[in-house]
């Protein structure tokens, strides 16, 4: 058996075997690692999502100050008064209603402007046009809503304004003043606007698919050496009975039969 596992054919299917290990490996730990993320959003926002709103400056003291993960969906309310002449849109934001643009907003605060995404309105007729944004209230509001961690820069070049992603720190570097980088997802307001925008859909817990194909990748490890072993079983006993047809070897006897009660009974 050693003779034909250590041909340079069979070293060959061994190392592949052993590439392809590895690769369902990394896979499955890719997989596991995007479970785990979804796992601690979802326990996140079970926590946080309908409790009682806490002050907003007790999560997050100052605008240095960065939300954790246990910590996202964290519910606040703060007061302030929002600087609608500097509203922000960020573009091609998906609703189960459809596509449209998320309105950010920023709010004065006495620690800082905090960005709030006051909700969601739908594409313009023609792509080059902005939908009408109805205001927010004016003179001091108090917002209740939900934390969130910025998104990233995807760096596209947009006018003045628009953003493709909530990204707070381009919105600030634009507005020009010190602002908090975690922005407040609205749940409500008091006194609220004349005219509502449409509210955020609820964020999602469903983990995916993402643990099962973790074990699924797990097991395909072993694919490459079943295949190599398989194979040279087969080998071996395709040159066994090659030399015993060539009267190279003695075949094995065959192993009598072991006669069982019923069938002398049978007899």
């Amino acid at each position: 058996m050693l003779r034909v596992l250590f041909s340079p054919r069979w070293i060959g299917m061994t190392l592949l075997a052993i590439a392809w290990a590895a690769v369902s490996v990394l896979a499955a730990h890719w997989q596991w690692t995007r479970y785990e993320d979804k796992a601690a959003a979802a326990h996140a926002i079970e926590a946080h999502y309908t409790a009682e709103p806490v002050p907003f400056a007790s999560v997050l003291p100052s605008p240095a100050a960065l939300l954790g993960e246990s910590q996202q969906w964290t519910r606040v309310s703060v007061t302030g008064r929002y600087d609608a002449q500097h509203t922000f849109v960020v573009r091609n934001r998906s609703q189960s209603t459809g596509v449209g643009y998320e309105v950010l907003v920023p709010l004065d605060t006495p620690g800082g402007v905090v960005f709030v995404d006051r909700g969601w309105v739908g594409n313009a007729a023609a792509a080059n046009i902005l939908p009408t944004i109805p205001p927010p209230a004016s003179g001091e509001v108090t917002v209740t809503g939900w934390l969130r961690s910025p998104e990233s820069d995807v760096d596209r070049s947009l006018p003045q304004g628009q953003l493709a992603t909530v990204d707070t720190v381009t919105a600030a570097a634009q507005l020009g003043r010190t602002a908090y980088q975690p922005y407040l997802v609205m749940g409500g307001e008091q006194p609220a606007a004349t005219t509502p925008l449409t509210a955020l859909d609820p964020p999602s817990t469903d983990l995916g698919p993402h643990q099962g194909y973790s074990v699924q990748w797990a097991l395909f490890t072993l694919f490459g050496f079943v295949f190599v072993g398989l194979g040279v079983r087969n080998e071996l006993r395709a040159g066994r009975a090659a030399a015993e047809e060539a009267g190279e070897i003695t075949p094995v006897p065959a192993r009598p039969k072991k006669v069982r009660i019923w069938d002398e009974e049978d007899e």
